[in-house]
Parts: C-alpha cells; sequence; structure tokens
C-alpha cells in the first residue's frame, strides 16, 4: 500500500499586549500558544507581536505576518481579543483566511475556523471582544471626567514616579 505522508501545519503565532490586557504578557501568551501547538503536532513558523490597541489593524507585527502568510497555515492567538477587538476587522480578516487557505484558532477559547461551527463561535466572540472594549472606553472616559471635576491632574504617568497609598494618602 501507499504510505500516507502527514504534513505539520505552519503556526504563525500573533501574540499583543496593552492597558486592557494586563497580566497577559508576551512570554505568558507565547508560552500557552506553543504548548498547544505541541499538542496539536504544529510547527511554529514564525511568532509576531505587538504592543497597542487591537481596535485597528495598523500594527507593526500584524501586518507583518500577513505579509509574510505564504510561510504559515494558521494564525494562532492565546485568546480571540489579542487578534481583534473590532468586529468588522475581525471577519474581514476571517473571510480573507478564507479565501487564501488559512486558519485561525484561539488557545483560550479552544475553538479554531477548521469548521463551520468553529467559524460561527468565533463571529461571536468577536461582537463580545469589541463590547467589552467599547465598556472599557466608557468607564476611562467617566473616570477621566470625574477626576477632572475633582480637580486631579490628567496625563501621562511617569515612568520614574509611582504612586502608592499609605493611611489612605496617596504618596511617591
Amino acid at each position: 500500500g501507499e504510505l500516507a505522508v502527514l504534513v505539520a501545519m505552519r503556526v504563525a503565532i500573533y501574540i499583543r499586549t496593552s492597558t486592557e490586557a494586563q497580566g497577559l504578557s508576551f512570554e505568558t501568551q507565547e508560552t500557552r500558544v506553543r504548548q498547544y501547538c505541541v499538542f496539536n503536532g504544529w510547527e511554529v513558523v514564525g511568532v509576531y507581536r505587538d504592543e497597542s490597541t487591537g481596535r485597528d489593524t495598523k500594527r507593526e507585527g500584524y501586518q507583518r505576518m500577513l505579509r509574510e502568510r505564504a510561510n504559515w497555515d494558521i494564525m494562532v492567538v492565546y485568546a480571540q481579543t489579542r487578534a481583534h477587538r473590532n468586529i468588522r476587522n475581525f471577519l474581514n480578516m476571517l473571510d480573507d483566511f478564507k479565501q487564501q487557505g488559512k486558519q485561525f484558532a484561539s488557545v483560550q477559547e479552544k475553538i479554531d475556523t477548521t469548521s463551520a461551527m468553529g467559524w460561527m463561535f468565533m463571529a461571536m466572540l468577536a461582537v463580545w471582544a469589541e463590547g467589552e472594549s467599547r465598556i472599557i472606553g466608557e468607564r476611562v472616559e467617566a473616570g477621566m471626567k470625574t477626576a477632572k471635576a475633582k480637580g486631579t491632574k490628567l496625563g501621562p504617568r511617569s515612568k520614574w514616579f509611582h504612586i502608592v497609598e499609605r493611611d489612605g494618602r496617596q504618596v511617591f
């Protein structure tokens, strides 16, 4: 008989951190995605990373990954929110992947786009991701308005000083 040759799925790992993803360091995401790939027998051929918001596609690592898509078969992320926090961008990506024969998988949600049900579930997750991002934005805006009304100075946090609370007072 014939001997079947199995070719490992080539993986592009995409990791992204931002202020909204506290606790999801590059290292944590990459380690967990690599473990997932080992479990599935997939070969990691590239790791792409960005430190930015997931609301748009203007991310250097993300764009480089897309330019190098001939090198990989499936994009794997730790969580769907690491890829996109905008429904339209996420669904456009899935549509582009489908046309190009590429797949998408998320470790945390344990789903991928290799089936119709997986694709449908991923689309539903995109709705939740954008909704969560909008809620975070509303909370930040409300907090800033409250702080401004109280006369609190708003601006970027200094990398040299950290606010510490002692006895209910803020000290540096």
